[in-house]
């Protein structure tokens, strides 16, 4: 989601009021398309973000620090030799475009005082930061270089004239008035969506603004027929949103879809009202929370993605794996029968001559007495024939004693691997991940990446804290989100007298209920509790989940087992929905 013509109003205004008078101490580019000007006034520091990826193009200060290359890029070198130590006179918006000036005064090599416009034009994969000198407007230095064989519209290089991005030849919804916005509506040439007529006529609005203003007037984004009544409630939001801009009355959101930030607008976003809507004091603030909480989670989806192809090719190897052994083991008790065929051989040597290919005798383990044919080797004598069926029958009993082993092995694999695959999923940030990953280097099978850097491992290896969630009914119930986690709740955090809970035959989540000595725990904890546990397991999308619980003191850990495998008894179980 891209700043609108509205959020950078709400964003200059902020900006505008903190950062005027104040001089910019140092300059950093952590990244190809990003750069941080840091100033400093009375002890207190700020840092304000300037962005032109194509993808999260944007500008507002910011609380998190970032990591800067040990060169750095020509670009911040330009901007720190005009821009150094230059006090920041003024930020403004040309009407309502996606475009914000940083005005800069600073001495130049000779002393004199001179003026530069920093420009930021926020406009997606158009996205540039430019640096031009105010007095004849000459472009110094710019991020993105656009030349006529990029765009034939408009230069933009170092040393010639800066020109303002082409116009959109859309409406200033400040400078609009009622009948023009009406006949907007009523002069289109073909069927469209009342959103897009919208959006195409009107500056300043991004896509979701639009819908939340159709929203408000009670009409339909894909509808394409609409009354001159419906077109005066629209404008009736409209200027209600022109209103509050103008009086400065920004209500920064954010719309919050399980745990993830969605959307973000400088006033409440009513459509979706069934989401969680954060408010925050200023617009830099929601800006900054909203565009770092979005990187993190791509950083996070990056760094899960190598991992996961890893455990799941060790996954899909175990599960061949046993598929083999299986079919060994069905094989081996189907030869089983060779030392009944060898034993019937041998009740009737006296009868059977070398040279046959097979003998029909009478199976005196069948109650009906009846013949049955068995196959023989003409090359071996009656006896060595008995001897082969009894061989056959010894090498089926030791494949069954050492694969049921084997097998027993493998699927403890597969269910480690299977259940590493829920950890992953449900992984929350990158300390977690990073967890999992020395987990899976100390189980061997990551592979560790040697470093000349060494570190305590112990001090690295100190698990996160399970979540924690307070019950309807004020009860402490805490969540494993791995196997370090579950190990560390169940058997340090956990008293004997806890429940713990568990989907029963499921790779997921230990969960614990505290229970306060003397108190016994209402049934609708006991279902909370295990919902938590089918939530945080693989069968999260089922409807109904078994979840087994029992006293902590009847959960143990076997000697030798993995991270997360416990052994349990006196258990009782439940069905829930993890969707309530």
């Amino acid at each position: 989601m891209s700043l609108d013509g509205f959020a950078i109003m709400a964003l200059v205004d902020e900006l505008n009021n903190q950062l005027t008078h104040i001089r910019i101490d140092k300059i950093h580019q952590p990244h190809k398309y990003e750069v941080i000007l840091q100033m400093r006034s009375n002890k207190e520091k700020f840092s304000l973000l300037l962005s032109a990826n194509p993808e999260s193009s944007r500008i507002h200060s910011t609380q998190h620090r970032y990591i800067n290359p040990q060169t750095a890029p020509m670009f911040c070198m330009l901007l720190r030799k005009y821009l150094s130590h230059g006090k920041i006179t003024g930020v403004s918006q040309p009407g309502i475009e996606r475009v914000v000036i940083i005005h800069i005064e600073n001495n130049d090599e000779v002393g004199d005082l001179r003026s530069y416009e920093l420009i930021l034009e926020i406009m997606g994969r158009h996205s540039n930061l430019i640096l031009i000198d105010k007095e004849n407007k000459n472009i110094l230095g710019c991020m993105k270089y656009i030349t006529t064989a990029i765009s034939r519209r408009r230069e933009v290089l170092p040393g010639i004239p800066y020109e303002t991005p082409p116009e959109q030849n859309k409406f200033n919804p400040f400078l609009l008035s009622e009948n023009t916005f009406t006949e907007i509506f009523f002069n289109i040439q073909s069927p469209k969506a009342l959103w897009k007529v919208f959006l195409e006529h009107v500056a300043g609005m991004s896509p979701q603004l639009i819908k939340e203003a159709i929203y408000r007037a009670h009409l339909s984004p894909s509808s394409q027929n609409w009354s001159r009544q419906d077109i005066s409630s629209l404008w009736e939001v409209l200027q209600g949103f022109t209103q509050k801009a103008h009086h400065k009355n920004f209500e920064p959101i954010i719309v919050m879809d399980r745990g993830a930030p969605k959307f973000f607008s400088p006033f409440p976003l009513e459509q979706y009202e069934g989401l969680e809507s954060r408010s925050f004091p200023s617009m830099n603030q929601a800006t900054d929370y909203f565009f770092y909480e979005k990187q993190q989670i791509v950083k996070l989806q990056g760094a899960k993605h190598p991992i996961e192809k890893i455990v799941r090719q060790h996954f899909n190897r175990f599960v061949k794996k046993y598929t083999l052994q299986e079919e060994a083991f069905n094989h081996a008790q189907q030869d089983l029968s060779t030392q009944k065929l060898g034993e019937l051989i041998t009740a009737n040597l006296y009868q059977i001559s070398t040279g046959l290919e097979s003998i029909e005798v009478i199976d005196y383990h069948d109650p009906q007495q009846k013949k049955i044919s068995i196959a023989m080797n003409p090359n071996l004598s009656p006896i060595e024939n008995a001897q082969r069926y009894f061989a056959c029958y010894a090498k089926a009993k030791n494949t069954l004693t050492a694969t049921e082993k084997l097998m027993s092995e493998t699927k403890s694999e597969i269910d480690y691997l299977d259940g590493i695959l829920v950890n992953i999923e449900g992984v929350q940030s990158l300390e977690e991940l990073a967890e999992i990953k020395r987990e899976l280097i100390k189980g061997n099978y990551i592979k560790k990446v040697s470093s000349k850097n060494k570190k305590n491992t112990e001090k690295l290896s100190k698990p996160s804290p399970p979540l924690h969630i307070r019950s309807e009914n004020d009860w402490d119930i805490y969540v494993g989100k791995n196997n370090r986690q579950n190990d560390m709740l169940t058997f340090k955090l956990a008293e004997p007298h806890d429940l713990w809970f568990h989907t029963k035959d499921i790779p997921g989540s230990h969960v614990i209920i505290k229970i306060p000595h003397g108190k016994e725990v209402p049934y609708s904890t006991i279902k909370e509790a295990a919902i938590l546990a089918a939530r945080h397991s693989k069968a999260k999308h089922d409807t109904k989940v078994p979840v087994d619980y029992t006293l902590r003191k009847y959960v143990r850990k076997p000697k030798g087992a993995k991270p997360g495998f416990v052994l349990y008894d006196h258990h009782k179980n439940i069905l829930v929905n993890p969707q309530e």
